[in-house]
């Protein structure tokens, strides 16, 4: 059992490093149409992220109480905007926890 919980650790820290994992941060665009980033403080915030997340089936992990998500994921800004824009409406919210 110890050597099946090292293996997943070393292979979720290699991840980590490999930079194949990013940490998930609201991205919003502002005026001037540049992505802007902001690290996530809020606990129920991450929640929401979690919730989202689960929702449309994405793969991340939770390590340190920061959520990572894939890189391919994190690059395309358009999409992270959307789901921090769903993981801050709070109907949206209230209309899908339910379903997870």
């Amino acid at each position: 059992m110890k050597q099946y919980l090292f293996f997943i650790f070393f292979i979720i820290f290699n991840s980590c490093q490999n930079n194949n994992l990013k940490e998930f941060k609201i991205t919003e665009m502002n005026q001037q149409g540049i992505y802007i980033e902001e690290k996530i403080d809020s606990e129920i915030l991450k929640e929401n992220i979690e919730i989202v997340l689960k929702t449309y089936k994405i793969n991340y992990i939770k390590k340190n109480n920061t959520i990572y998500i894939e890189k391919v994921i994190f690059d395309n800004k358009e999409y992270l905007s959307n789901l921090g824009k769903k993981a801050k409406d709070s109907i949206w919210i209230k209309n899908n926890r339910i379903k997870i």
